[in-house]
């Protein structure tokens, strides 16, 4: 049986998923994500558009990574809320369509 790479280490807030690095990753609120990415944009001239998709395809390429060939095998949901990080899951489902895998995203957003 596969083990879960993803892991939640409690009171570090910190999230780990198996990329190469295997580093923990800093979990954001919604408040320092959208400071985060507005300093990305002020500072660099990285367009927020520009940002949602470098995301959505690091997500993709982590489920593939996940699951190898296996990943068009897969059921797949997405679910999106307002915001860039909806943006991120509508990129990542546009990514996995254009591989002939067809993920139920899901707005949750009025």
């Amino acid at each position: 049986m596969r083990q879960n790479k993803w892991r939640f280490t409690s009171g570090r807030n910190v999230l780990s998923c198996g990329h190469k690095a295997d580093r923990p990753l800093k979990i954001l609120s919604a408040h320092q994500m959208k400071e985060v990415d507005r300093l990305t944009t002020e500072r660099y001239g990285l367009p927020s558009l520009l940002l949602m998709e470098n995301s959505g395809i690091s997500l993709y390429l982590t489920l593939k990574g996940y699951f190898a060939e296996k990943l068009s095998e897969q059921r797949t949901a997405i679910i999106c809320g307002k915001g860039n990080n909806g943006g991120d899951g509508l990129v990542l489902a546009r990514q996995l369509r254009q591989r002939e895998i067809a993920p139920d995203v899901f707005l949750l957003a009025p």
